[in-house]
């Protein structure tokens, strides 16, 4: 019975953080993910510097 609480609840976390959010037509993953390249492009100057 547990094994199936962990699917049901993997499942369910993965759905939700996948699918689009309603009213941005991007999902959590994707908002994360832009946000991770927008930190690098203002920042990766720093990994240049001596």
């Amino acid at each position: 019975m547990t094994l199936v609480e962990y699917v049901v609840t993997t499942l369910l976390v993965t759905v939700a953080l996948f699918l689009p959010l309603p009213g941005l037509d991007d999902s959590i993953v994707g908002l994360v993910m832009d946000s991770i390249r927008g930190f690098h492009s203002t920042t990766s100057w720093l990994l240049s510097l001596p």
